[in-house]
């Protein structure tokens, strides 16, 4: 599979191959008549509240078209908005039913032996089905042909129950529609449609035309794609994810539909910093290769963009990196290997420097861990230091 034109934030994984699987529709056609169905007919009042059981359509009627007394009637869904004359019903999908009206909100139906019901079943879980499942040769068919499931069906749902139809109802009255607050951008950008966005920031009265200054109504929205953080020593991991020129153009016109009136919205990549470590440990440690390794890879995971920093959530945008926090983080990562006397930082292919200050980020920056040096000291005896 080659394409001349692809972008991503990293380079795509196959999950899963299947040969010659195409998508298909649990639905079966069957058709009654009168005749089949007299029993039930035949009792029909001149009372509301009649309905007609179909044959093997509970819990997996889908639609149905009657015609009756030489008279098309049509589905409809509910009777709302029904009149005496209309000839509609509704269909119960649990009991398999066509419902009518009351002669108020749909016309009360009249027996007739020469009715007659098209109607298609299926859907819900019981058409995933199982290796073979339900998935049966259509021998009714000419010309048909027939197949059999090499792996389980999936994808089929039961409708939304009334309780399930509450809850959603519930938790849409807390969905975000609009960009108002800071988070409110964070929300929608993450949800944009068709993209995979792991983290967004916000930075407000950022405009990119005016990088020195604060613009009123302008937000600058920094967001970082998804990426494999399952094995941080691949050969493809990516590091520093950087979203595709397609993904940017999402995010902004999401954004774009939901700002206020008088916001300027912009959507731009993170600026990643690049960090230089040297981590002095003292003592003398059995194994040096095992420690410098599991020190880097503690370091890596620790200013990770996306599982980074003391949340394991992502390296905050613009936290500044301080010698104390990641000599917490490498002492934690080796116990009882070595211990760490202290550590440097250098950004941008800078040489670490020795320091008890905190190196800041700006508004919008990451970083990327490049490259750890480990030194190692003698022990310090007490009263003792290093020189």
């Amino acid at each position: 599979m080659s394409t001349p034109a692809a972008t991503y934030a990293a380079p795509p994984r196959l999950l899963q191959l299947a040969v010659n699987a195409s998508a298909a529709h649990h639905r079966r056609h069957r058709t009654v008549s009168g005749a089949d169905l007299q029993d039930q007919i035949g009792a029909w009042l001149r009372l509301p509240g009649q309905h007609l059981v179909l044959p093997d359509a509970a819990d997996r009627l889908l639609e149905a078209t009657l015609r009756l007394a030489g008279q098309e009637w049509r589905p409809a869904p509910d009777f709302t908005f029904g009149s005496p004359a209309d000839r509609i019903f509704v269909l119960d999908r649990a009991e398999g039913a066509l419902v009518f009206g009351d002669g108020l909100t749909g016309r009360i139906p009249h027996p007739d032996p020469d009715a007659h019901i098209d109607y298609a079943t299926g859907g819900g879980r019981i058409g995933n089905g199982g290796m073979t499942g339900n998935w049966l040769p259509a021998q009714d068919l000419p010309g048909a042909v027939s197949a059999a499931n090499l792996v389980r069906a999936e994808g089929g749902t039961d409708p939304e129950t009334v309780t399930e139809a509450r809850r959603r109802a519930a938790a849409s009255l807390g969905e975000v529609t609009r960009a108002v607050t800071a988070e409110d951008y964070v929300t929608l950008a993450r949800a944009t449609p068709g993209v995979a966005i792991a983290r967004a920031y916000p930075a407000v009265g950022a405009h990119p035309g005016f990088p020195c200054a604060t613009v009123p109504g302008a937000v600058t929205v920094h967001i970082v794609p998804a990426a494999p953080r399952d094995d941080l020593t691949r050969e493809d991991f990516v590091a520093a994810p950087l979203p595709d020129p397609g993904m940017l153009r999402a995010a902004a016109a999401h954004l774009e539909q939901a700002r206020l009136l008088t916001s300027e919205v912009f959507v731009r990549a993170p600026r990643y910093r690049e960090v230089t470590l040297r981590v002095t440990l003292s003592g003398d440690p059995a194994d040096v290769t095992r420690v410098s390794t599991a020190l880097a890879a503690a370091l890596r995971r620790f200013l990770d963009p996306l599982v980074g920093g003391e949340d394991q959530d992502g390296w905050p945008f613009g936290q500044p990196l301080r010698p104390s926090a990641l000599l917490r983080a490498a002492q934690r990562a080796l116990g009882d290997l070595a211990d760490i006397a202290a550590v440097a930082i250098g950004l941008d292919g800078a040489d670490a420097v020795e320091e008890c200050d905190e190196v800041p980020l700006g508004a919008g920056e990451l970083p990327v861990l490049r490259t750890v040096h480990t030194r190692i000291v003698p022990a310090v005896e007490p009263g003792e230091g290093l020189v």
